[in-house]
């Protein structure tokens, strides 16, 4: 008897998987990063996301967003302010099993590093290959809350684990539940 509850209810969580329809979405979000290398700073930030039904439960996604963080302090009467912005333009997969996702992405990371000392300013900006693997949990009313780790293969970066609170719109047909 135990046994055949315990098929039914995988029967019936399957035939939910399978029946939801999402449709695309177009979803907004703030970010907040905590860096991975000892003394990192917060980090935050802002992301757009499109999502493209490809299954019932599979989406192609693009996403662009930026993460900012500074510092400032003054060492023997001179100060010292630095910056640093990374906006991720990022293509992945998102797979939902109900209201989870896992999402691995991959795409461009422009950095730029702000110096600002005594009021003289100097910046640079670097272009690298940028990479993520994310998961999180979907409401059913669109409220999208993930995490995930992006990192660079810029030398020396130490990699953001990243926090997002997110709304997806739904662009037609079916729910915002994704």
């Amino acid at each position: 008897m135990r046994k055949i509850c315990i098929l039914f209810a995988l029967l019936f969580v399957l035939n939910y998987v399978q029946a939801q329809t999402t449709g695309n979405q177009f979803g907004i979000g703030a970010e907040l990063g905590i860096g991975t290398a000892s003394g990192s700073k917060l980090s935050y930030g802002a992301s757009v996301k499109y999502l493209h039904e490809l299954t019932s439960s599979g989406h192609g996604t693009i996403s662009l967003g930026i993460l900012k963080s500074s510092t400032s302090e003054e060492i023997g009467g001179v100060k010292y302010k630095t910056s640093t912005s990374i906006v991720p333009i990022m293509a992945g997969y998102r797979q939902r099993f109900v209201n989870f996702y896992a999402e691995p992405q991959l795409g461009l990371a422009v950095n730029t590093y702000k110096v600002t000392v005594d009021g003289e300013s100097d910046s640079e900006t670097k272009v690298s290959l940028g990479y993520a693997i994310g998961g999180g949990y979907i409401t059913d009313g669109g409220f999208d809350l993930g995490v995930r780790f992006f990192n660079t293969t810029q030398s020396g970066a130490k990699g953001i684990i990243v926090f997002r609170v997110g709304y997806n719109f739904s662009l037609g047909g079916g729910s915002t539940n994704n």
